[in-house]
């Protein structure tokens, strides 16, 4: 009789061990953990490696190679691809073509050739363009402050027609990705401070999905206010709403999570590939049967409060089996 309710205490620990380790908020400069679902991924750009070298990254930064990339050295490499739920595939705009990444062989073929819906379409959108895909297939370019959608089937770019970054001064923003709690389109303003009249903030802020402007009303990166935050070139989320973000250090990756709600930066690691640094500018988080969704839907809530039941059920349990095992001694 007595070890069973020792037995009956141990579920009641755990039940409660479950729902202490939900409630607990983890300290506010902790290293971001990756989802065991989620998979990151870059190029690397370093002098000698193969064109389009896809490599997988742990959340330290250590990097694995899959597959050898185009198979030639002539320095191709994208800046800021995104991952699509729906094909399982990764995508990147790269000197006017929309390139497809398959993450198990690492082999990147041309989709199709990008061109404007009209001919007032900003040609810097149809070159080498920044890319973000939403969980439905819409997908967004952004190029030297122009903004647009893309077709990922037949490449064609359609402006957006609204008031777009470029008039309101955001000329130097690469990094853009969908996703995060609110399903938005999210940016990192890289220009200077003090170039900007009047002076923008550098914050990670929301884009208008429709006409492709902002009001800039985003959380201000609180040590990135000068110069430096123009090596922000990639982001992802992961299907937590964490996002994650590539920083170049002369010439050499940094992988970083950022808070989007305190502004918070905290340094994950250097991209190192057998204990070499690798130099790259990209990254995005390839979601395995749509987990991509989870935060956009409110599922990762309701994945919370299953699992805060379920503990409250462990504890009631294990509770109710130490009562019957006391009496039974009695």
């Amino acid at each position: 009789m007595f070890k069973k309710s020792l037995a009956s205490l141990g579920v009641a620990s755990i039940g409660l061990g479950a729902l202490i380790s939900i409630g607990a908020a983890l300290p506010a400069h902790a290293m971001a953990t990756l989802p065991a679902t989620d998979k990151i991924y870059s190029f690397d750009c370093s002098v000698g490696a193969f064109d389009m070298q896809l490599i997988e990254l742990q959340a330290d930064g250590t990097a694995t190679e899959i597959g050898t990339g185009l198979g030639t050295t002539e320095n191709l490499c994208p800046s800021q691809p995104a991952w699509d739920s729906n094909t399982q595939r990764a995508y990147f705009v790269f000197e006017g073509n929309l390139f497809r990444t398959d993450v198990d062989t690492g082999v990147s073929t041309v989709v199709v050739a990008v061109t404007g819906s009209d001919p007032g379409t900003e040609e810097d959108l149809l070159g080498t363009a920044s890319l973000a895909i939403a969980p439905n297939g819409t997908a967004w370019v952004l190029a030297d402050g122009w903004i647009g959608t893309i077709n990922l089937t037949s490449g064609v770019v359609t402006q957006l027609a609204g008031a777009n970054l470029r008039d309101q001064g955001a000329y130097y923003i690469y990094a853009m990705a969908y996703g995060g709690d609110s399903a938005a389109l999210w940016a990192i303003n890289s220009d200077n401070t003090v170039d900007d009249t009047p002076s923008i903030a550098n914050k990670v802020f929301t884009i208008d999905q429709t006409t492709g402007s902002t009001d800039f009303d985003g959380t201000t990166l609180i040590d990135y206010q000068d110069a430096s935050i123009e090596q922000f070139y990639s982001i992802a989320f992961d299907s937590s709403g964490t996002l994650w973000a590539m920083f170049d250090n002369a010439n050499i990756g940094e992988l970083r999570s950022i808070d989007t709600g305190t502004g918070i930066v905290t340094e994950q690691g250097d991209v190192m590939l057998g204990g070499t640094p690798v130099n790259t500018y990209s990254i995005f988080i390839a979601s395995p049967g749509g987990d991509s969704t989870l935060a956009s839907t409110g599922a990762m809530s309701s994945v919370n409060l299953l699992l805060s039941a379920l503990g409250i059920a462990l504890l009631a349990v294990g509770t109710i089996a130490v009562t019957v095992g006391r009496r039974r001694v009695s």
